[in-house]
């Protein structure tokens, strides 16, 4: 979700860049959160027009949660779905608890500036290469290279 020059939010579908992880095997992407909430909203909870302060993923742990947009379209959230909200402009959009269960949504919060660029190395600072899980996983390798392929 994204705020518009209309003062609109609008979404657009797109795929997570991915930075590490070995081909055909794992994929990671390691980006920096600020704080990370659970929340939960019961059946038929309806929050009107808003956006949101900061960056953050929306991540839809359980129940359906439908998103409404400024020119009346809508978006069905379900179990294991991500959204980038970055509508920090405009009159951001609507969100209403659908269904008979609570929906319970993993908000995880990203720096103002600089908020979606992915970190390169799927190892925490300061680690070194050959303690990551990748490395553990598939055996030692070179920082920024994918180790051979073993079965």
């Amino acid at each position: 979700m994204y705020g518009g020059d209309d003062g609109e939010s609008y979404l657009e579908i797109k795929e997570l860049p991915r930075t590490g992880g070995v081909p055909g095997k794992s994929v990671q992407t390691r980006l920096y959160a600020t704080d990370v909430e659970i929340g939960d909203a019961l059946p038929g909870d309806f929050i009107d027009f808003h956006g949101v302060s900061t960056p953050r993923f929306l991540i839809v742990l359980s129940g359906q949660l439908e998103v409404g947009f400024g020119d009346g379209s809508k978006h069905v959230l379900s179990k294991g779905d991500i959204v980038l909200a970055d509508d920090v402009t405009g009159r951001g959009h609507t969100s209403r608890t659908i269904g008979t269960e609570p929906v319970r949504i993993l908000t995880v919060r990203l720096p103002k500036d600089n908020s979606f660029q992915p970190k390169l190395s799927s190892c925490p600072d300061g680690m070194p290469v050959e303690q990551c899980v990748s490395a553990r996983l598939y055996g030692k390798q070179e920082a920024g290279k994918a180790p051979s392929d073993k079965k």
